[in-house]
């Protein structure tokens, strides 16, 4: 992980610190599963650092960065509006990943995706998942029910930013 820089919608405190009070509120530890990458530990709730990624994968020896700074500048964000409560699962750790998925129906954010997806190295651009637009929000057992929960807090957000990591 460490030779791949990312591009992510970054959220402010106010809204992060309200989905990590939903989340805990609702979510029983029971079901939270943990697991190890790179021996780095993951898992559990993860809303404390809410943000949608837009691209994985940008080397970290990049030619490119300066290009991808101009580019997220020229960004302009539609409002970030929440659809729903989703999962998908995660086999090697038993375990599924609770997220709020976010209405794309224009497809703008799939746009931005695409136009730093030519900045993904090659070896990983062959197994990036597609494109889903969602804010992780915890690692639960597969037999966690998600439609067991309502989302009744924020459902637009206004305070973001685009921000460009690479380490």
């Amino acid at each position: 992980m460490a030779n791949f820089g990312y591009i992510q919608i970054e959220f402010g405190d106010e809204f992060k610190k309200s989905l990590v009070e939903w989340s805990e509120k609702l979510i029983d530890p029971k079901y939270l599963i943990y697991g190890e990458v790179d021996g780095k530990s993951i898992g559990g709730f993860v809303a404390r650092d809410a943000h949608i990624t837009f691209v994985y994968g940008i080397p970290v020896s990049t030619e490119h960065s300066e290009e991808i700074q101009q580019e997220i500048q020229k960004i302009i964000l539609p409002k970030i509006k929440i659809s729903g409560i989703k999962c998908f699962n995660v086999k090697q750790y038993g375990a599924k990943i609770l997220y709020l998925s976010i209405d794309d129906k224009g497809g703008e954010l799939g746009q931005i995706h695409r136009k730093f997806e030519r900045f993904i190295s090659d070896e990983l651009k062959q197994n990036q998942p597609p494109f889903v637009p969602h804010i992780a929000i915890a690692y639960v057992s597969e037999s966690f029910d998600e439609n067991s929960l309502v989302y009744d807090v924020q459902s637009e957000i206004q305070n973001v930013t685009v921000k460009y990591y690479k380490f």
